[in-house]
């Protein structure tokens, strides 16, 4: 309902005429809708339009991958309310109108809803100071309930805005477009926010990375822009190590700076629940060779220490390793040499530091295989066995092949096998997934707003959005639900921020995640292209997949 300006991290109203009226200690927020406003068939929004579209978070197991920030803010017991598909309970709907009212506050009391009305009422669990920045996202966008297909309605949403989908690809997989035609039913009058240009928009997918790397490093692609970023090979004919451009041709038409996101690869907890073990793979990581594969730092940007950007000032401190880390790039040339007496038959081991930490990954191997739990038995076993664990990779590249050589040369020092498992398609929907077996898989987040309340909550809470780790099958995962609790218990911006670092701590000191980089990216344009702007705060997801490449 709302969007963030381009000036930085300041929201004003889109679909609402506000950036919504707080009460009770913030625990309720009223957003009045704006007159005029219609969807392409030229019904006008609704607030009933509104709370439906809220309400179709709640069926997890329909609406998969992205934030969730409803679930765990909104006085509605998702226990009782499971969305809207299928049948629904008394006690649902009565959860479900609890936390969001067609009318103001003073209406809800008196019980007198008004779907068709301009306001609508949010009750939450818990003080949110910052509240109307998470209706800045797609989730509380309108959606009509006669148009909705559930998982398959993004094929064919209901534009309000100034353009509809006319083209939709046939196999989204494929070579194929998306076409962006202008809204008859949208009204300027009813925005104020936005403009329209072009008669139409042309986004074409999954296209050959080589020939558009070309198309655009020779410009005769002058009038696209191009929504992914150039492989790493091609990077150096735009970019040199320092990350400037390489000659005047590209001046007015690259952009390289550090981007929301944080690269990292997150462990299975179902799958693989071993903390010496885990922390052995997060010390051998070589990650000076895998930022020097992603182009440096110039290009790459720096290596990572957790889920938290120094970017978001308070909320991030450094994080504490054990002591025994040593390099923290991650092991280079350390080793491991065994040799046996022949008389006595003893072995002795020669251990190699290194410039790294290959002694402390080494030292962490042997307590996992001393360890007699059923878990840390079972990963070892597998760990080092032929085939070893398994890596869940996305799209299978040059790039990719290279990052992969990498992480077996890596652990392979100290004896740690694995598999990677390459999937074109549906990559977060099968890591999200409580069935995905794999042991471990590459991800990438970035802040939906200038608060670690959207970083640490969605990817470590219970009810978090993007859980890849399945945290709750950790033994310890109560001491951090605590932390969070605490922390969603308190409006003092200063005192989060301070339950955010003993998070991000917390996450680490479980190895929940070898954090790999704080990311740079790079985007390239065709010399037609003017007054580009890259608005750093929040980008596209298109991100995500590319640090599939890098980690």
């Amino acid at each position: 309902m709302l969007f963030r300006s381009p000036q930085g991290n300041e929201i004003q109203g889109d679909l609402a005429t506000n950036t919504g009226v707080p009460t009770n200690l913030a625990k309720t927020w009223t957003f009045t809708l704006k007159s005029g406003s219609k969807f392409q068939d030229g019904s006008a929004v609704t607030c009933a339009d509104v709370k439906y579209a809220v309400s179709r978070v709640f069926a997890q197991d329909t609406i998969t991958d992205g934030p969730a920030y409803p679930i765990t803010m909104l006085a509605i017991d998702s226990t009782k309310y499971t969305g809207p598909y299928g049948t629904q309970t008394a006690a649902g709907t009565a959860s479900l109108n609890a936390g969001i009212w067609c009318g103001t506050p003073a209406n809800q009391k008196a019980k007198k809803e008004f779907p068709a009305g301009d306001t609508i009422t949010f009750n939450l669990v818990r003080s949110v100071a910052d509240f109307n920045y998470s209706t800045t996202l797609l989730t509380y966008s309108p959606v009509q309930k006669s148009k909705d297909s559930g998982e398959g309605y993004d094929r064919a949403p209901q534009a309000t805005g100034p353009y509809k989908i006319t083209h939709y690809p046939e196999d989204i997989e494929a070579p194929d477009y998306f076409e962006l035609s202008r809204n008859s039913a949208y009204s300027a009058a009813s925005d104020g926010s936005r403009n329209a240009y072009p008669d139409k928009i042309i986004l074409k997918t999954n296209q050959d990375p080589n020939v558009l790397d070309n198309a655009f490093i020779g410009d005769t692609s002058s009038s696209s822009l191009y929504l992914g970023a150039l492989q790493v090979a091609n990077r150096g004919r735009v970019w040199s190590s320092a990350g400037t451009p390489v000659n005047d041709s590209f001046n007015g038409r690259v952009y390289n700076a550090y981007d929301p996101y944080v690269s990292y690869v997150a462990f299975n907890l179902k799958q693989f629940n071993c903390l010496p073990l885990r922390k052995a793979m997060l010390y051998a990581l070589d990650r000076k060779a895998l930022l020097a594969l992603a182009g440096g730092p110039g290009l790459a940007g720096d290596y990572g220490d957790g889920v938290v950007k120094p970017s978001m000032g308070a909320d991030y401190a450094p994080t504490k390793f054990d002591s025994s880390f040593g390099d923290f790039s991650g092991a280079t040339t350390g080793s491991a040499t065994v040799t046996t007496d022949p008389k006595t038959k003893k072995t002795t081991t020669t251990i190699d530091p290194g410039t790294g930490s290959f002694k402390a990954a080494y030292s962490w191997f042997q307590t996992a295989k001393a360890d007699k739990s059923a878990e840390c038995k079972a990963a070892v076993a597998k760990a080092t066995s032929a085939s070893g664990l398994v890596y869940e990779r996305s799209r299978e590249t040059s790039s990719a092949r290279l990052a992969v050589a990498v992480w077996k040369s890596s652990l392979g020092k100290i004896g740690i096998n694995f598999t990677p498992r390459y999937n074109a398609t549906g990559y977060y929907p099968r890591v999200l997934s409580t069935s995905w077996d794999a042991d471990f898989g590459g991800a990438g987040w970035g802040p939906d707003w200038a608060n670690a309340s959207t970083v640490l909550p969605e990817l470590f809470g219970k009810d978090g959005g993007f859980n890849v780790n399945k945290t709750w099958y950790d033994k310890k995962y109560s001491s951090f639900a605590s932390l969070l609790k605490s922390a969603n218990g308190t409006t003092d911006r200063a005192t989060q921020s301070s339950f955010w670092i003993k998070m991000n701590q917390f996450a680490m000191d479980q190895a929940w995640v070898i954090p790999t980089f704080f990311t740079k990216t790079q985007r390239i344009w065709g010399s037609n292209i003017g007054g580009n702007y890259q608005w750093a705060p929040y980008r596209s997801e298109e991100h995500t997949s590319e640090l599939q490449s890098r980690v």
